[in-house]
């Protein structure tokens, strides 16, 4: 273990008038985690549809330095090294009567993504808010087997199924009724999750955050 005293170099034991380990060749490595946040400018179109993207980067950032030369163990080279952990990005719509409207709550809404954290929607589940369901045998005549999960788009239109998760798995008896089939799985996503950030959004956010 190291540290500098009056910017030199000296060995954790040193102990005062040994110079003896003044010419000891040094090593070390120094590593750091950094989070980057960006958004998009807010979009606002005529008919009050207001979008916005944030994006979250994570990054590991690593300096290797050592001696040079055995003449001067103090001339020391150094790597550095970037390596992106992970990129999150989330995608917001929303109506706003006007432009400024939709400034002002695009600043509020940002801040408070932020603040939230990222929240990343398990493995094989969908990440846009909805109540959602699957049929893996299908309703006979009816409905075609789906393993994957499909937004209840009559439910939600019709029942309420997107409101909350009683309201989405009350659904179940209503449509097994109706399909003949007793197997249909629900699952209520109460909010947007974040996702990976795409080749476009991991470019743009890393051009912003690089050192």
């Amino acid at each position: 273990m190291g540290l500098l005293q009056n910017g030199n170099y000296k060995d954790a034991h040193y102990k005062k008038g040994d110079d003896s380990l003044d010419n000891r060749a040094l090593a070390f490595t120094c590593a750091q985690v950094s989070i980057t946040d960006t958004a998009s400018r807010v979009g606002w179109f005529t008919n009050g549809r207001t979008h916005g993207t944030v994006q979250r980067l994570v990054r590991g950032e690593i300096a290797e330095c050592h001696s040079q030369l055995e003449s001067n163990p103090h001339d020391l080279g150094c790597v550095n090294k970037q390596v992106v952990k992970s990129c999150h990005m989330q995608e917001v719509w929303w109506h706003a009567s006007s432009h400024a409207a939709a400034s002002t709550a695009w600043d509020a809404t940002k801040l408070s993504m932020f603040e939230a954290g990222v929240e990343v929607a398990e493995e094989g589940t969908p990440s846009t808010a909805g109540c959602y369901t699957r049929q893996p045998n299908g309703c006979a005549g009816k409905m075609h087997p789906t393993t994957a999960w499909t937004l209840d788009h009559w439910g939600m239109s019709n029942a309420g199924s997107g409101n909350s998760q009683s309201d989405c798995e009350g659904r179940k008896s209503g449509h097994d009724s109706w399909c003949g089939n007793t197997d249909s799985e629900w699952l209520f996503v109460a909010g947007d999750k974040w996702v990976e950030c795409d080749a476009l959004a991991l470019r743009k956010v890393t051009s912003i955050g690089r050192l």
